[in-house]
């Protein structure tokens, strides 16, 4: 007798296709029902970046005081993936941060 499938952990599971013969092998049939973005996520990385974030200079001013609160915001593949403090009241900001970024497809946009 053929079951129903049913969902266990992201899978499509069949226990038995049972043929009508007691002794037949069971198996385990999966369906593509996944998400990409998690499969990457579980992936190996393809590479690691060190990205030096050291300091700006030449902005612009955004406030009405004429200077401004500027950070940095990373994003990888359109995500964001690790942004700095703001440093308060300077067009002229000092961070000196390092940070690793896995990039885990060759095709991805910093």
């Amino acid at each position: 007798s053929l079951q129903r499938p049913r969902l266990r952990e992201g899978l499509l599971s069949m226990d038995s296709l049972g043929d009508g013969m007691p002794d037949a092998p069971k198996f385990e049939r999966q369906a593509c029902l996944w998400d990409p973005k998690t499969v990457m996520e579980r992936c190996a990385a393809y590479s690691e970046l060190q990205l030096v974030v050291e300091e700006a200079s030449g902005l612009i001013s955004g406030d009405v005081s004429g200077l401004s609160d500027p950070f940095v915001k990373v994003s990888l593949n359109g995500e964001d993936v690790c942004r700095t403090r703001h440093v308060p009241q300077t067009l002229k900001p000092r961070w000196e941060r390092s940070f690793q970024i896995c990039v885990r497809q060759p095709t991805s946009i910093l």
